[in-house]
């Protein structure tokens, strides 16, 4: 997966935004042949890889797209136009929200690999203990 992952990232970005967006009108289609619910779980596989590869702009875009995608296969598939606005509006807040958390996630995995939130278990321990009580102070043994 991570060999996978790593030649995507040399592709040109032009090029994986429309992989990104093929993947998106893919499951769209799919979605509108079987007229299932359970298929939303697949419009995350796009909107990961765009928060993945792009951060969160990217995960915003392939979500509003991917909500867009929804809402046209349930344009075409369900009779009941009220329902079918408040379906697509909760599902592309689902997808936004799981885009958002994974680029969080893995922002924080750079900054971990990268050192900046390094932090050791003896640094721990010296915020928690005052200066006082590292050197000890008169009448304890």
């Amino acid at each position: 997966m991570k060999k996978l992952l790593n030649r995507l990232k040399g592709l040109p970005p032009s090029s994986l935004v429309l992989i990104e967006i093929s993947l998106v009108v893919t499951i769209g289609y799919v979605d509108y042949l079987t007229g299932d619910y359970s298929i939303l779980i697949f419009y995350a596989v796009p909107v990961m890889l765009a928060s993945w590869i792009h951060g969160g702009l990217g995960a915003i875009s392939i979500s509003a797209t991917a909500g867009f995608a929804r809402y046209i296969s349930e344009y075409y598939s369900y009779s009941y136009s009220n329902v079918r606005y408040l379906n697509s509006m909760i599902d592309m807040l689902f997808l936004l929200i799981i885009g958002l958390a994974m680029s969080a996630i893995i922002r924080l995995i750079n900054d971990e690999n990268d050192g900046k939130r390094r932090i050791t278990a003896t640094d721990k321990v010296n915020q928690r203990v005052s200066p006082l009580e590292k050197i000890g102070t008169a009448g304890r043994c």
